[in-house]
């Protein structure tokens, strides 16, 4: 079924019209501003169903958007405005400006008017007929100010509605392009500046652990290995080539050994290439050389050294834990356990509160006693969030060594976890 405008004095339908068909707004304040203005008062029989539409030459240009598919759509709050009864008739052209014949002598005027009266006569008429030619008269019906006869005027300004919006989007995008291009170059100077801040504090954490870099003399590598000096160190290093990742390091059971492979002349290794590599090794393989030379000279346990490479003391934990930059009060006291020696580090006005040593003496004082009573008294809490930690079945056995570099981040996210529980002590 064609669609047609509802509009009183407009003939256009939806069959090869190059206008758009609206339906009736659905908000009735809206739908009411729509009937006014169209003067769709029909009587009862009139109706508004989904066929009921308006023709876009109904719509100012500001009205009309076109989107990117072609697809001609209205303004929210529009109304239509433009009638066969409100359209204005065309502007007249201002009447030509009356011009005086120049002052013609006597003597010449009989010449002018007997010789040149007829041409003049012809020239004027001709002059008519041709302005009638260019000028029609608009007196007939059918040179009425139809909408039908303003097809193509929307089409033209929705085009450069479209051109004026797609201009401003581009405009837009190269702006906010501009600000992204600026925001990334302050990312990228934030970033060099973290990694160079974070190479510096690699290095001054590396200076801490206990690694061959901090022992390089001779008196330190004689003392902890054995050897000379730290030439012969490397020089043995060299000849062993256990390659860069320990790849030419095989580890296997002796049973896996056969018998003859000690006793044969042959260099041939193909027996011996069905080891498994194991997993990645986190040490460098002149740092596990250095370890076992420790090992084998000053007797140092497997414990004692997991302890030297990734052990911190107390005081450095407290000053990591970002504790001392929480906001204290004058009269504070900070609980701890025994071996926290931190009373210098805390904040003015902020005392440290540690059970008390027994030390050479058989039994506490009194005040002691009573001391420690009060300090156990809250102790209880702290021991009962603690417990909360441990209750994550990681920590109830060894922490690999795998583990070591993410070992914090784990007891951050298990405390995490306890916080959000509900408070041990009720309110």
């Amino acid at each position: 079924m064609p669609t047609h405008c509802c509009v009183p004095e407009c003939n256009q339908k939806g069959v090869k019209s190059p206008t758009g068909f609206f339906e009736f707004p659905n908000q009735s304040s809206l739908r009411k501003r729509w009937i006014h203005a169209i003067q769709g008062d029909g009587g009862k029989n009139w109706q508004i169903t989904r066929d009921t539409k308006v023709c876009s030459l109904h719509f100012r240009r500001e009205d009309l958007r076109k989107s990117l598919a072609g697809r001609t759509y209205l303004v929210d709050g529009c109304v239509p405005s433009r009638f066969a009864w409100s359209i204005p008739s065309p502007r007249k052209r201002k009447a030509p400006t009356e011009r005086l014949p120049l002052p013609i002598p006597l003597s010449s005027k009989k010449r002018l008017f007997t010789s040149d009266t007829s041409s003049e006569i012809n020239i004027a008429s001709s002059a008519v007929e041709s302005s009638n030619e260019i000028f029609p008269s608009t007196s007939g019906g059918n040179e009425t100010n139809e909408p039908g006869n303003e097809t193509d005027e929307p089409d033209i300004s929705v085009e450069s509605n479209v051109e004026m919006d797609q201009g401003k989007k581009v405009e837009d995008l190269e702006a906010r392009l501009l600000q992204s291009e600026k925001e990334l170059a302050i990312l990228r100077k934030e970033l060099e500046r973290k990694i160079i801040e974070n190479e510096q504090h690699q290095e001054t954490l590396s200076s801490r652990l206990f690694s061959l870099d901090r022992f390089k003399s001779n008196a330190d590598v004689n003392f902890y290995t054995g050897l000379p000096n730290y030439a012969t160190l490397i020089s043995i290093f060299e000849f062993l080539n256990p390659g860069e990742d320990c790849e030419n390091i095989r580890s296997r059971i002796s049973s896996d050994v056969p018998e003859e492979f000690y006793n044969s002349e042959s260099d041939d290794e193909e027996d011996t290439s069905t080891t498994k590599r194991g997993r990645r090794r986190k040490l460098k393989p002149l740092e596990e050389f250095f370890i076992v030379l420790c090992r084998l000279r000053r007797g140092f346990s497997e414990r004692h050294l997991a302890n030297l490479y990734g052990s911190i003391s107390d005081r450095e934990i407290v000053v990591r834990s970002g504790l001392l930059s929480q906001a204290f009060d004058d009269g504070d006291s900070v609980m701890a356990d025994k071996g926290f020696q931190i009373q210098d580090i805390l904040p003015l006005g902020v005392t440290l509160n540690i059970p008390p040593f027994l030390g050479g003496d058989s039994q506490m004082s009194a005040e002691d006693v009573v001391r420690t009573q009060q300090i156990a008294s809250l102790r209880i809490h702290v021991e009962r969030a603690i417990n909360k930690i441990k209750n994550f079945r990681i920590w109830q056995r060894v922490v690999p060594l795998s583990l070591f570099g993410v070992v914090n981040q784990m007891w951050s996210v298990c405390a995490f976890m306890c916080n959000v529980h509900d408070p041990l002590i009720s309110g």
